[in-house]
């Protein structure tokens, strides 16, 4: 990072019981519409109407609209294991990235529209890391906006720092 050559993209802190499923969201909020009232035509044509260059056809209107959280996703789910005399913490990870893809259009003329499409990338995973390390916990290639390919020259590290904070 400090060269240039790669930037932070997120970075958040959870802290959870162990045994206990936890998540962080670093993202943000996309609002779309999903339905729309279909166009409509000007019933009652008056000199006044068709002097005035107003459109004799009305566009679509949103009615309905839908939320999708784009960015990264962790959930997390830590318990601690013995092996002898050593600690680790045993983490179930499970990051999930969405980016928005593209937008397609749809419709013809007044009536016309655009509609998201959505990038989802996520994986599952198991490991073992010992208190206080750090483990990289997923690769994430993402794809080129253009095409929907893999883009072979980003790549996202999930890292993962665990740590036991005992009570009392």
């Amino acid at each position: 990072i400090a060269a240039g050559k790669a930037k932070l993209l997120a970075s958040g802190t959870l802290q959870t019981t162990l045994g206990q499923r936890a998540k962080i969201e670093l993202v943000h909020e996309f609002i779309y519409p999903t339905e729309y009232d279909p166009p409509e035509i000007v019933q009652q044509l008056t000199p006044e109407i068709l002097a005035s260059g107003t459109p004799l056809k009305k566009g679509v209107n949103p009615t309905a609209f839908e939320a999708r959280n784009l960015g990264l996703t962790i959930e997390v789910e830590p318990k601690l294991v013995r092996f002898g005399s050593v600690e680790m913490v045993d983490l179930n990870i499970a990051p999930e990235l969405v980016d928005l893809a593209r937008r397609i259009e749809w419709g013809r003329e007044e009536a016309k529209g655009t509609h998201p499409i959505f990038d989802k990338q996520a994986c599952a995973t198991q490991f073992q890391v010992k208190p206080g390390d750090e483990a990289l916990a997923a690769i994430i290639t993402p794809r080129k906006k253009t095409d929907g390919t893999p883009d072979a020259e980003r790549r996202i590290l999930i890292i993962v720092w665990a740590d036991l904070a005992r009570a009392g």
